[in-house]
């Protein structure tokens, strides 16, 4: 994809764009961790935090972002469990696969609450400024996805349908499928479905930004985030087109994610639910 992006500004600018000018999957993943540790300490200053809990959240966040790597490669081995085990010795057998966007959020997750209860740090209430921007992050990092091809979409006859170069993903799947002719220079038109998952968390970045400036209890930014993104997330993987991220009983593996953490987030909801009933029965 880059040599293509390379050859397109080149033709609009007038000037030879080279192609490590595009920015990689890598460089999006820096950049979202960069802009929204910026955005949330400022935010958190806006609130008053004082200088110990800043710099404990910022600690929260270098050790999430290494979690959240971790994870997403941990889950994406766990998907590969098989070629590896069949031949455990080779090399080649570890490097498959890439990364798994919601193992990412649990490592990153997991991370974040370790080092905030170690430091002692209010969780609720720090989680809720970092949830806030959490969407902003995934909307950056997806253009990431978009751009190195390996979330690609289904094959579209939509206008705004893109077509990757031969040796990309896409390309392999559409060759592999019969669809397409090995000679072909450009796989077939597919939805570009990381951009479809970046305007969606970018709006639900917006929502939670309100919904925090609204205040209510502690932990509600939170579990507004973990029943609306799983929800989106659902539907827009019927518009993948990417059978390596795994498909089990019809269903995908992000698919099945996001109805673990949605019910998960529900059930929460209901238990607090469940505990304010029961406080005002105490005071009748």
């Amino acid at each position: 994809m880059a040599p293509r992006i390379a050859h397109w500004l080149s033709a609009i600018f007038g000037i030879h764009v080279p192609e490590y000018l595009v920015p990689q999957y890598l460089h999006l993943l820096i950049l979202a961790w960069a802009i929204c540790t910026w955005m949330a300490v400022r935010l958190a200053r806006r609130e008053g935090w004082d200088r110990l809990r800043l710099r404990c959240t910022l600690e929260a966040l270098a050790f999430g972002y290494l979690g959240a790597l971790a994870g997403a490669r941990l889950f994406s081995l766990a998907q590969q469990a098989p070629i590896i085990l069949r031949n455990p010795m080779d090399p080649s057998s570890w490097m498959g696969g890439g990364m798994v966007s919601y193992g990412g959020y649990a490592g990153g997750t997991l991370a974040t609450l370790l080092w905030l209860r170690y430091r002692r740090v209010a969780l609720a209430g720090t989680l809720d400024l970092l949830a806030v921007f959490l969407p902003l992050g995934i909307a950056i990092t997806r253009v990431g996805c978009l751009l190195s091809g390996c979330c690609h979409g289904a094959v579209t006859a939509l206008p705004w349908g893109i077509r990757y170069p031969a040796g990309s993903a896409a390309w392999e799947v559409h060759v592999a499928e019969g669809r397409l002719d090995p000679g072909s220079a450009l796989s077939l038109p597919v939805h570009p479905s990381p951009l479809y998952e970046s305007l969606f968390l970018v709006l639900l970045f917006l929502f939670l930004r309100n919904v925090f400036t609204r205040r209510g209890p502690s932990g509600k930014v939170l579990l507004v985030f973990c029943l609306t993104y799983p929800v989106g997330r659902f539907f827009l993987e019927f518009l993948r087109g990417d059978p390596v991220r795994g498909i089990y009983l019809g269903l995908s593996a992000g698919q099945w994610s996001s109805t673990v953490v949605f019910l998960g987030a529900l059930a929460a909801v209901l238990w607090r639910q469940g505990r304010l009933v029961s406080r005002l029965r105490t005071h009748l």
